[in-house]
């Protein structure tokens, strides 16, 4: 099952925040592009696991790895202050819909969400960071587990 893909459609049909609008973001499944300045939001699926259950019937935990990255264009301070709003705003909004939308996604029993981003190195230039690298990437990632069952029917769980 390509939980990634169903993860995205959730993203897409529930996006309401204005800043960054839908039609802004770039969403991509094998890799981003390092050249282009929009916001775009990777999705990759990661190995699955099941484990049997009972009759041919499997419990799968599939994990998703949703990856942000944001590529800085002007580094004065006023765009910064509007990259980081942007920024925020983006991973709060797919907190918000992968929260919401935890037992609703098509074919997945339960959405498994973790406790928060893991913003990578580069997020952290202007706060002591000796090294700069030209341009600024900001990265941030989180993995969500979906869980879900194939196989025979599960009369009781």
């Amino acid at each position: 099952m390509n939980v990634a893909l169903l993860i995205y459609t959730c993203l897409y049909n529930s996006w309401t925040e204005t800043n960054p609008p839908l039609s802004s973001i770039v969403w991509k499944y094998d890799e981003f592009d390092p050249k282009s300045p929009s916001l775009q939001i990777l999705l990759e699926n990661l190995p699955e696991r099941s484990v049997w259950v009972d009759r041919g019937t499997y419990r799968v935990e599939h994990k998703v790895k949703i990856t942000i990255y944001m590529k800085l264009i002007h580094y004065n301070i006023s765009s910064i202050t509007d990259y980081k709003t942007t920024w925020f705003n983006t991973k709060q909004e797919i907190n918000r819909i992968l929260a919401i939308n935890k037992y609703n996604i098509s074919d997945i029993n339960n959405l498994d969400l973790p406790g928060g981003w893991d913003d990578k190195e580069t997020i952290a230039v202007g706060r002591g960071v000796k090294i700069i690298r030209e341009p600024i990437v900001w990265q941030s990632e989180q993995v969500v587990t979906a869980v879900y069952y194939i196989g025979g029917t599960l009369t009781e769980e």
